[in-house]
């Protein structure tokens, strides 16, 4: 069973991150540029997010393995990912009221994804270390 449930979460992270690319290619005009952005914070995401599963906690404070914790992961991670997309489908419209026609910086860029993309991408990385733990 959480076999089947990590292979479907998978694919479901793998659908956000084309999606969120899509979206931020709209936003930014070059798809290229939006790539380097969404697998610069999908990376540093799942990184923080694995770390921060990952660490050893005192007894007290450990997290409960099991599914009821993945679950709970797993449902904010899909509020996270909603409230992310929303905020990508508002970018465009938020730059060209800035006036911000002429392209961006890379840099800047992937400061404008990573409101919508760090919480989602954090949270999906906590999930593989919890599911694991025993």
């Amino acid at each position: 069973m959480p076999s089947l449930i990590m292979l479907l979460s998978g694919a479901a992270a793998l659908a956000y991150e084309v999606v969120w690319m899509r979206m931020l290619g709209r936003a930014f005009g070059v798809t290229v540029y939006a790539a380097a952005a969404v697998v610069a914070v999908y990376m540093a995401g799942l990184a923080l997010g694995a770390a921060a599963a990952a660490k050893p906690r005192p007894a007290h404070r450990a997290l409960a393995p099991g599914l009821r914790v993945y679950a709970a992961l797993e449902t904010a991670l899909a509020l996270a990912a909603l409230a992310g997309t929303a905020w990508l489908a508002r970018l465009p419209a938020l730059l060209s009221a800035r006036g911000y026609d002429a392209p961006l910086a890379l840099g800047w860029r992937v400061l404008l994804s990573l409101p919508a993309l760090l919480p989602a991408t954090f949270l999906m990385g906590t999930t593989l270390p919890v599911l694991v733990r025993r």
